[in-house]
């Protein structure tokens, strides 16, 4: 059961960080060619996404910019690549369950 939550949560994770990034990306590409403004609006959003892990690790700000916000840039790169959140959220299921298997199933 805790894995199917936690697919649930990746799942709006994806949402969140589009939701994040699509604006930037819409207002970059007024200033900038269709790469450019991707590749800004991504960093924009992910290290916004990143910021909203302040209470999860208690506002230590080297992890929730670089692993948790800049972390997640292969899975925008693949929502950018294929034009669909899926592969995005089925690659990002799977890195964490790879991860985190361990301590569920070991209760580490």
């Amino acid at each position: 059961m805790r894995l199917f939550w936690i697919c649930i949560s990746l799942i709006g994770e994806e949402i969140i960080t589009a939701a994040l990034t699509l604006p930037f990306v819409s207002l970059l590409m007024k200033r900038a060619n269709k790469r450019q403004a991707w590749i800004y609006g991504a960093i924009i959003g992910s290290l916004l996404f990143g910021m909203l892990h302040f209470r999860a690790y208690d506002w230590n700000l080297y992890q929730m910019l670089i692993p948790i916000g800049l972390g997640r840039l292969p899975f925008t790169w693949l929502w950018v690549k294929s034009d669909s959140l899926w592969p995005a959220v089925i690659t990002h299921i799977l890195y964490d369950v790879l991860i985190f298997l361990p301590a569920i199933l070991f209760g580490i």
